[in-house]
């Protein structure tokens, strides 16, 4: 597993990004985190796997790497193992999520390292389908490869909804469509859409990314799924404290 991680090949930005990236130091900013970010989560993953406690596997794209939180500590996914570790549950993360992931790449590339690991994780998190529907937006056709990868995922596992607003009819489609798909295998979704936040204070400086208050949606949407109290979610804290 951990050379597996180490054999991936770094983040490049999308020709649109790259361009976006000359003229906006915003978007500058947060795309400089990318790399730097996934390596933290492979230091991480590499002493959890080294570790006894029961396995945390993150499955999904920029959203469960952080990307746009001031801090790995400040993620969704670092504060929800803070608060798993508050109530006597504390998990070792193995993130194997990547920026710019989309369904087909969480299928083929991150979902078969589980069979690499020398024992099966106590918890699944998947996240993705955003950036299928910002490539391609077609409701059905991103549903429709979204729902595959949730027909693969262990059934410990857990779905997130895409974040997508009400006035959003695609977004909406597919998160339907997600929701039937993964209740029907008894798996518990995750539905951040509730939660989140609005105004500029819920985003990154690149204005896609959440920022730390953009954040706080999925760790709401975790805290319910995981029957966690809200009490519970430290402001931010080290995954590596486990």
């Amino acid at each position: 597993m951990v050379a597996a991680l180490h054999q991936r090949e770094p983040w490049t930005p999308r020709p649109f990004t790259r361009t976006i990236s000359v003229v906006s130091r915003g978007t500058r900013a947060v795309a400089q985190q990318v790399n730097p970010r996934e390596a933290q989560w492979r230091e991480i993953s590499r002493a959890a796997i080294a570790g006894s406690l029961p396995l945390w596997v993150v499955l999904g794209d920029s959203i469960a790497q952080g990307v746009g939180a001031s801090s790995l500590s400040r993620s969704w996914v670092a504060r929800i193992a803070g608060a798993l570790a508050a109530d006597g549950r504390p998990h070792g993360v193995v993130n194997l999520s990547r920026s710019g992931a989309r369904a087909v790449h969480v299928r083929q590339d991150q979902l078969p390292l589980l069979d690499h690991l020398e024992r099966d994780p106590a918890l699944v998190t998947c996240g993705v389908g955003s950036n299928d529907l910002m490539r391609n937006p077609n409701p059905p056709s991103v549903s429709a490869r979204v729902n595959e990868l949730i027909d693969d995922l262990p059934g410990n596992a857990i779905v997130s909804t895409l974040p997508a607003p009400p006035a959003s009819p695609s977004g909406r489609w597919v998160n339907r469509s997600m929701r039937r798909t993964a209740e029907g295998r008894d798996l518990v979704v995750a539905d951040v859409v509730p939660h989140l936040v609005k105004g500029r204070r819920a985003w990154a400086s690149d204005r896609f990314h959440p920022s730390d208050d953009g954040y706080g949606a999925w760790v709401a949407a975790y805290c319910s799924a995981l029957d966690l109290d809200p009490d519970l979610v430290p402001d931010e804290w080290d995954p590596r404290e486990a």
